[in-house]
């Protein structure tokens, strides 16, 4: 199964009166601005919601504020933080795999950092099947990017490098495109730059072809929820679509090339007229620009060459 880090609970109250609207929007805006304490006493005010809709935005809040409460804040640098409960953690390893992870993010993309990052691994508390995110993600704050790792993933300095690795790719991505870029190419960029697996993603999609997913309905699939067996498989194969997409850019265009898709989100003035009139996204302009082809015809090509994928 894919490590899944992202998409967490955004700011659409699952609410249902206005009052209850306000406070979730108050909680959410704190959460943006990492005031965990505050945001977190909100949520205790609203609770899960009358059918538990709200449990992921509580759960998330609740595990940043746990670990805030007892962990220490290093500043590495001015656009780079690490908090860390001291103790159970071995921060030299866990600094060393930072600079390794990001130094090898930014090459492999060739995308230069010009964005702060604060680098959290939560209290071992917060690794529980109904966190969201449980495997890593990584959040837009006001300002900065802040990526939360499971403690576990200490354990494996390997795997710790690989994780913030992808990570940090959703962290370069949000530099450069703000909120514009698609999900699926933001999943496409981090799983590649990760290092993920696709063995168990080509088998499933030579065996099941009718599975692969347009750019919408795959983009859709992976903010859907995942409390059902179905809903997690959905979800599965969401990432494992979105790596083969991202091997494929990089087995035929070279992986530079996601990093200049994710670049091209960077639009001109004839672009933003263009994306405003046609009804076109400013990834599929992207993909267009870089590539010189359509996003459906990008993800004919990736179905088409899965079996060339070594």
């Amino acid at each position: 199964m894919p490590r899944i880090h992202s998409h967490l609970p955004g700011e659409g109250s699952p609410f249902g009166s206005a009052g209850q609207h306000v406070v979730y929007q108050r909680a959410y805006s704190l959460y943006r601005q990492d005031k965990l304490e505050p945001a977190f006493k909100a949520m205790l005010e609203l609770g899960t919601g009358t059918a538990g809709e709200a449990i992921p935005t509580y759960r998330m809040i609740e595990a940043e504020y746990l670990t805030r409460q007892r962990a220490a804040i290093v500043e590495l640098s001015p656009v780079l933080v690490a908090e860390y409960i001291e103790g159970s953690v071995r921060g030299d390893v866990l600094v060393g795999a930072i600079s390794v992870a990001r130094e090898q993010a930014e090459g492999r993309l060739g995308i230069a950092w010009d964005s702060a990052v604060h680098v959290t691994i939560l209290d071992e508390s917060a690794n529980a099947p109904w966190t969201p995110g449980r495997h890593g993600y990584c959040s837009p704050k006001e300002g900065f990017a802040k990526i939360c790792l499971p403690h576990y993933l200490t354990k494996d300095e390997n795997e710790l490098v690989e994780a913030l690795r992808h990570e940090l790719a959703h962290a370069l991505v949000y530099q450069e495109t703000d909120l514009t870029c698609a999900v699926w190419l933001h999943e496409a960029a981090a799983m590649q730059i990760g290092g993920e697996l696709i063995g168990k993603a080509k088998a499933h999609f030579l065996a099941r072809p009718n599975e692969w997913m347009e750019a919408d309905v795959l983009s859709a699939a992976f903010n859907a929820p995942r409390i059902s067996e179905s809903e997690q498989y959905r979800s599965t194969v969401a990432y494992w679509q979105a790596a083969l997409i991202g091997a494929h850019i990089a087995a035929t265009r070279g992986e530079r090339t996601i990093g200049d898709l994710i670049k091209g989100h960077r639009l001109g003035f004839i672009d933003q007229i263009k994306s405003a009139f046609l009804g076109a996204s400013v990834t599929d302009l992207a993909v267009h620009k870089v590539l010189g082809m359509t996003t459906p015809d990008l993800f004919r090509a990736a179905r088409l060459g899965i079996g060339d994928l070594a």
